[in-house]
């Protein structure tokens, strides 16, 4: 059995401090995920 979605979309934010006075802004990235699960069919049928 195979199982698979390729069309996952999400976006996160964040920013990075590099010292007490010194910070990048807040920024974003688009990601696109793709996952596929395999399994074996066991004899039970699950």
């Amino acid at each position: 059995m195979e199982i698979t979605k390729d069309y996952l979309h999400f976006s996160a934010a964040h920013f990075t401090i590099f010292s007490a006075t010194r910070r990048e802004n807040l920024h974003g990235h688009n990601f696109d995920v793709g996952c596929v699960i395999e399994t074996l069919i066991g004899s039970d049928g699950l």
